[in-house]
């Protein structure tokens, strides 16, 4: 939601003439960095397999049409919770946020480079024994 909102609030903050300095992020929390690095590592992951044709359409076809949901009469009962925080940001926590990108790309980068060297190992195996000896 964050590429809508963004957007909405800097539009309101120059319609309002705000002079200050406003800076706005949304964030979702998480209760340890391992649960963080597993969410970041599966959203990658996903958004990755996205771009691939034939699983977006598959994934199209599970979610529901544009306009398909409750009627007004069930929404009538229907509310939610919202908790709504603003504070301050110290500037270490731009150190850290930095620091846990950096460690993410690590992490994929390790990964991606693990699983190429799998594919080229089992390729070499599978020429030496297969094209070689056949």
């Amino acid at each position: 939601m964050s590429q809508v909102n963004t957007p909405v609030v800097y539009r309101s903050k120059m319609l309002n003439g705000y002079e200050e300095e406003l800076h706005y992020n949304e964030y979702m929390a998480s209760n340890s960095m391992v649960t963080t690095m597993v969410m970041t590592f599966f959203l990658t992951l996903g958004f990755m397999f996205l771009r691939f044709g034939w699983i977006r359409s598959l994934v199209n076809r599970l979610l529901p049409v544009s306009g398909e949901g409750p009627t007004k009469e069930e929404l009538k009962g229907c509310y939610f919770t919202g908790l709504y925080i603003a504070k301050t940001i110290p500037r270490v926590f731009f150190l850290s946020f930095f620091i846990f990108l950096f460690l993410s790309f690590l992490f994929l980068s390790f990964l991606f480079f693990s699983f190429l060297f799998i594919f080229i190992f089992i390729y070499k195996i599978f020429f030496f024994f297969v094209v070689k000896k056949g």
